[in-house]
């Protein structure tokens, strides 16, 4: 799997969110977005929106349903000069994504909601995928903040998301737990009551502290 950028910050595939639930397959089926929707839930695409970047894209935070749901939109990129071959690739890449996380889809793992696709020839970002939104941002804004500082126990806001402070031991330990849970469903592990797929075990391949959400 190849990981370069989250729905959050950081890398995309198959990123372990913290969160409180069990673990329990979700099966929730990606839909095709337009070009236009997506558009207009990140406001054209605004750098105010902007909440990640990576080598082959960029992420911005939107919102769909009027205004009820919040999402994040990665839009992969191609580099200047792209001749038909890198568009390909980045077509291939984009597909093994897209059939990677369609694949494994579970409660400690950011959700896939769908994709889109720029007809345009000529379209410098051609392919989009879109994930919902974790809102409290990385486990890394948490550890250092979103602009590498040491976490301060004073509350602020950054980027739309929530106020950072000190995790504590007990939070701590909990988010460990979390991301474990979400390797171990992608290395083929299953816990008590967990319907067991014949799906092959995969490789994050980019576990890091801002790809925890």
């Amino acid at each position: 799997i190849d990981n370069q950028i989250s729905a959050q910050r950081g890398g995309v595939g198959s990123h372990a969110s913290v969160d409180s639930n069990g673990c329990s397959v979700n099966t929730t089926q990606p839909r095709l977005y337009t070009s236009a929707e997506l558009s207009r839930a990140t406001q054209n695409f605004s750098r105010d929106r902007l909440i990640g970047q990576g080598a082959t894209g960029e992420v911005f935070r939107g919102t769909t349903n009027g205004n009820k749901d919040d999402i994040a939109v990665k839009r992969l990129k191609l580099p200047p000069g792209a001749n038909a071959i890198t568009r390909q690739d980045l077509q291939r890449r984009f597909q093994a994504e897209f059939d990677t996380l369609a694949t494994y889809q579970h409660v400690r793992l950011v959700r896939l909601l769908g994709w889109s696709e720029d007809p345009d020839p000529a379209s410098s970002h051609p392919f989009l995928l879109v994930f919902e939104l974790l809102n409290g941002g990385s486990l890394a804004d948490w550890l250092r903040g979103p602009n590498g500082e040491p976490a301060v126990a004073a509350s602020r806001a950054v980027a739309g998301f929530a106020h950072y402070a000190p995790l504590t031991a007990l939070s701590r330990v909990e988010v460990a737990m979390g991301a474990v849970a979400g390797l171990g469903f992608l290395h083929g592990l299953r816990e008590e009551g967990e319907e067991r797929t014949e799906q092959r075990a995969a490789l994050h391949r980019d576990v890091k502290s801002a790809n925890i959400g």
